[in-house]
């Protein structure tokens, strides 16, 4: 599936597996002390086989630290797509687009060793 983070990290979109994508998020959000992700305001389209979600969502990751802030929040939009598999609907893109943050993003490179997450 396609993943894409790269309005907030740069780069391109990354295919990666959804087992990929569960060991990665594992790591990293049990890496925080706290976080907090909310999505609201979901509008479905269908067309046929094909169907997109689209979400606000708001994330707050919690990571006492000694170089600031110990919160980082991040505020935007997925919008995800979907596909029809044998009866049932299989997410195959996920874009994320930030609109807006605050607080210490610096955790982010706390809790991943400095290392680019695929996504938080």
């Amino acid at each position: 599936m396609t993943l894409d983070y790269s309005s907030i990290w740069g780069g391109e979109p990354a295919t990666v597996t959804p087992a990929r994508i569960r060991q990665d998020w594992e790591k990293l959000i049990g890496d925080f002390d706290a976080t907090q992700h909310l999505l609201g305001n979901h509008l479905v389209t269908v067309d046929g086989e094909r169907a997109e979600l689209t979400a606000v969502f708001q994330a707050i990751h919690l990571l006492a630290n000694r170089f600031g802030s110990p919160r980082w929040t991040l505020c935007g939009t997925y919008r995800i797509g979907l596909r029809l598999v044998e009866g049932a609907w299989k997410i195959d893109t996920v874009v994320m687009t930030a609109q807006w943050a605050d607080g210490n993003k610096d955790i982010l490179a706390i809790v991943s060793g400095g290392q680019r997450p695929e996504a938080a």
